[in-house]
């Protein structure tokens, strides 16, 4: 069992936290993402900031061009 712990880098730091039924880090992470930001959201690391105990990055969702739409700024996300 894995706790996901999103955490907003900007304003007033909210923090978000579920539990998810697996042993894989990434799985409880997408899990996570899709609970809070919806079905079609996706995190997108920042390269180079991310260390072995966090991850940073924004969440956002695909557009039909291709691109990104961030729905968040920066965040970190502790899987614990």
């Amino acid at each position: 069992m894995k706790t996901v712990t999103i955490r907003q880098c900007y304003g007033d730091h909210t923090e978000w936290t579920s539990t998810h039924r697996t042993d894989d880090d990434q799985v409880a992470i997408e899990r996570a993402i899709k609970r809070r930001f919806g079905v079609r959201a996706a995190f997108y690391e920042d390269n180079g900031l991310s260390t072995e105990s966090k991850k940073y990055g924004q969440i956002g969702h695909p557009t039909k061009w291709g691109n990104a739409s961030m729905d968040t700024g920066r965040v970190s996300i502790r899987v614990e």
